[in-house]
């Protein structure tokens, strides 16, 4: 029950002299707006010493106001409206309309917009017109932008005060990631994708930047967007067919820089279009083996993801759970796998490395994801049932080695050269190198050992390097999944899956967030392929549809075995 401490008599005194004052002082300054106050001389427009909080207070108690001061209220709020910049902000007094501040501008509760936002979000209470909303939404995205404060954590002008702005909004509005939301930024980003004028070199690079990549991110929005299926497919089945049509025949058993990869979309592409598995295309991929088998395969790294063996068993991988169908023979793929165990055995004992297994890729002992270590024995896990006794042992064993160099923070080195040294600012936290493709390896490793005193390490160790992601993911190399954005919000939703812990769905729904906002996008660097896969907006896209359905989301082409 509300109780009231002070009577109404009261209250309408105090407001009706607070309009008095104010349309007297404008009157003796010839303000063209009803109501202005000063504060020590000055006109002030923020919430703490000037206009807005006081507009905020007189709308807050509305029902004390007649006709004609509510016309006044309302008004001066329309005529701050007016004021707001194309950045969002309002001026902090009257004297600085028009006047740009640089890096002085107020981005605080006290001056400028996120005292606007309390504003705006009260008028739209009053009168429920959509132009506060869209008011209070353009100051949010420059709190986006600047309201991380260095004048401490405060509420006045700190940043707890931007974030009350955000909290504020959302109990509003109660807008969340909501499958309509990303619908929404879904069908933007797919028509962005369609939209792009191809060029020769859009046909090269495989699925990792090729439009191959472009057309499986669209087969992939389909799932979102089953009314625009037709769209999608089209524009997929052109994507893969122009892709084949160049394709380099010296490249063909490389997967995600090679043919290797667009014919697995296009096997999909077939097997969810025309439920049928496409045969000839599996035969070639088959063929593969021999070519990537051979003792002279790549002399500059064969073993690696993104063109070498651990490659081909993702590929394979991914046919097996895209098709449902074997695909091809236990027997096949373990010639692959003795391949690369051999491989890593002969290059650690010759470097004398402290692990039993070890790779290089042009000269270089990579360890992340995409070149190095973790993502070909990511692949070996994903098939322990076809690795022998001595094998697995190599395996966990040069797992064990690699946990045991996590650095502090719960990153890795991008290398083994670079093990221990300091890289500050130049710190790689990303898919391709460091914890972010640690994440993927270590839920694999949790999945397939069967030595329950692993399981808990595995988990310190995930966590570890999800920490540091939360910390540093916010990649300003773009929205992508390799070195972007949605690369640090897979590792979270993956990670999800795994434990159901809420805290990184929320995680994942927050790097979302980011990733889709345009603001993010404009002032993070443009990729060089810019709707791509792997680069671009397109592996933006597959992460938000896997955002809007977590118990089966899966990294575009690196897929994870969780049943």
């Amino acid at each position: 029950m509300a109780y009231k401490v002070i009577p109404d008599a009261c209250i309408g005194n105090v407001v009706n002299k607070v309009i008095a004052s104010g349309r007297s002082y404008a009157a003796s300054k010839r303000f063209k707006v009803p109501l202005m106050y000063q504060y020590h001389g000055r006109h002030y427009l923020g919430a703490a010493h000037g206009l807005m909080g006081i507009l905020q207070m007189l709308l807050c108690f509305v029902e004390f106001l007649d006709e004609e001061a509510k016309s006044d209220v309302l008004k001066t709020v329309d005529w701050i409206l007016s004021l707001q910049l194309k950045n969002g902000n309002i001026p902090s007094k009257v004297e600085e309309e028009g006047i740009d501040q640089g890096e002085n501008e107020l981005v605080q509760w006290c001056h400028g917009a996120t005292g606007a936002v309390h504003l705006m979000i009260v008028a739209y209470l009053r009168t429920r017109n959509e132009k506060y909303l869209k008011s209070a939404d353009a100051a949010l995205n420059l709190i986006w932008e600047k309201g991380i404060l260095m004048k401490g954590p405060g509420i006045c002008h700190g940043a707890a005060g931007s974030g009350y702005a955000f909290l504020l909004f959302h109990r509003l509005t109660n807008e969340q990631v909501t499958t309509q939301i990303l619908k929404r930024e879904v069908a933007n980003l797919a028509e962005e994708i369609m939209k792009r004028s191809h060029t020769v070199d859009d046909y090269d690079g495989g699925a990792y930047v090729g439009v191959a990549g472009d057309g499986y991110s669209l087969l992939y929005a389909s799932r979102l967007l089953p009314e625009k299926t037709e769209q999608y497919v089209n524009f997929c089945r052109r994507a893969v067919e122009e892709q084949l049509k160049q394709r380099g025949r010296d490249r063909e058993g490389q997967y995600l820089l090679g043919a290797l990869g667009v014919y697995v979309i296009k096997a999909i592409l077939d097997y969810e279009t025309k439920k049928f598995v496409n045969i000839t295309v599996i035969d070639k991929v088959a063929s593969l083996i021999n070519v990537i088998c051979a003792k002279d395969y790549l002399p500059n790294g064969a073993d690696e993801m993104l063109v070498g063996r651990a490659g081909f068993l993702a590929a394979i991988l991914t046919l097996r759970m895209c098709l449902h169908h074997e695909i091809i023979s236990n027997s096949h793929v373990k010639r692959v796998i003795d391949c690369i165990i051999d491989s890593g055995r002969r290059y650690a004992r010759r470097h004398k490395s402290r692990a039993p297994l070890m790779y290089q890729y042009y000269d270089v002992q990579y360890l992340g994801a995409a070149h190095g270590l973790m993502g070909i024995l990511q692949m070996l896990l994903s098939f322990s049932d076809l690795l022998d006794d001595t094998a697995l042992r190599d395996v966990e064993s040069t797992l064990n080695w690699l946990l045991e160099i996590q650095e502090e923070n719960g990153n890795f080195a991008p290398s083994v050269e670079e093990i221990g040294r300091n890289r500050g600012s130049n710190e790689l936290v990303h898919w391709c190198h460091g914890a972010t493709g640690a994440v993927h390896l270590m839920i694999v490793a949790y999945l397939r050992t069967n030595k329950v005193k692993f399981l808990e390490v595995f988990i310190l160790h995930s966590e570890k390097a999800l920490d540091l992601i939360w910390k540093q993911g916010i990649l300003r190399k773009g929205p992508g999944i390799c070195h972007g954005v949605a690369g640090g919000g897979y590792a979270f939703l993956l990670y999800y899956r795994l434990t159901q812990k809420a805290k990184y769905l929320k995680y994942a729904q927050c790097f979302a967030r980011i990733a889709y906002d345009q603001n993010f996008r404009n002032q993070a660097r443009r990729p060089d392929s810019p709707c791509s896969l792997f680069e671009g907006i397109g592996g933006l896209l597959c992460f938000l549809v896997d955002v809007s359905n977590p118990s089966m989301a899966q990294f575009p082409l690196v897929p994870i075995i969780f049943e």
